[in-house]
C-alpha cells in the first residue's frame, strides 16, 4: 500500500508515519511525501478555507497511490474572552473519489497574534514578531503550541488526532460509504 502525503513538512510526515503504525491495515504502508499546493492563503482564516486547503493538498498529491493525505492548520474566529482566533488542524484522506475529514483539538491565540495575522501574516510569523521565538522554522518543529505548552503538546502531537479522526472513515468504509 502507498500513501502520499501532500507536504514536505517533517512534522506532518512524522505525524502520518506515527499514526498509521497504530492501524493493522496500514502499518506496512509506504509513505511518500510530495510537495502539494493548498491553493489557499498561506494562513487559512476560516473552517471552510482550511478544509479546502487540506482537500486540495490531498487531491494534488494523489498519484500512483492507494490514498493521499492533506494536512492543514488554520484559524477559526471566535471573539471570546482573551482570544479572537483558535488554531486547529484538519486532515483530509482521499481515495481518488471521496474525501474523509478529521479535526484536531483547537487552541487559543492571544489577541496580539490575531492583530498581526490580520495584517496578512501567519502564526509562524506572529510567533517571531511577538518575540515568542526567533526560530524561523518553528512550524517544522514543535510549533507555537510546543512553546506555550512547555513541550507537553507539540505540533506533531496535536496533528495526530486529526489524522486519527479521518481514519475512522477508512476503518468503517461501509458505514461512511468510503469505497
Amino acid at each position: 500500500m502507498i500513501i502520499n502525503v501532500g507536504s514536505l513538512n517533517p512534522v506532518k510526515i512524522e505525524a502520518v508515519k506515527d499514526t498509521i503504525k497504530q492501524y493493522d491495515f496500514l502499518k506496512d504502508a509506504k509513505i511518500i511525501p510530495i510537495n502539494a499546493e493548498s491553493e489557499i492563503s498561506h494562513q487559512p482564516r476560516s473552517l471552510k478555507e482550511t478544509i479546502t486547503g487540506t482537500k486540495n493538498r490531498a487531491k494534488n498529491c494523489f498519484q500512483n497511490c492507494n490514498y493521499s493525505i492533506g494536512i492543514e492548520s488554520g484559524l477559526i474566529e471566535i471573539n471570546e474572552l482573551n482570544t479572537k482566533h483558535m488554531n486547529f488542524c484538519v486532515c483530509s484522506i482521499y481515495n481518488g473519489k471521496k474525501f474523509a475529514l478529521g479535526f484536531s483539538p483547537a487552541f487559543p491565540l492571544p489577541k496580539s497574534f490575531s492583530e498581526i495575522i490580520e495584517q496578512d501574516s501567519s502564526v509562524n510569523e506572529a510567533s517571531i514578531k511577538t518575540q515568542q521565538t526567533d526560530n524561523l522554522n518553528i512550524k517544522k518543529e514543535s510549533g507555537i503550541i510546543g512553546i506555550w505548552s512547555k513541550g507537553i503538546i507539540t505540533r506533531k502531537s496535536y496533528t495526530i488526532p486529526a489524522i486519527q479522526m479521518a481514519l475512522i472513515n477508512l476503518q468503517n468504509k461501509e458505514l461512511f460509504d468510503f469505497h
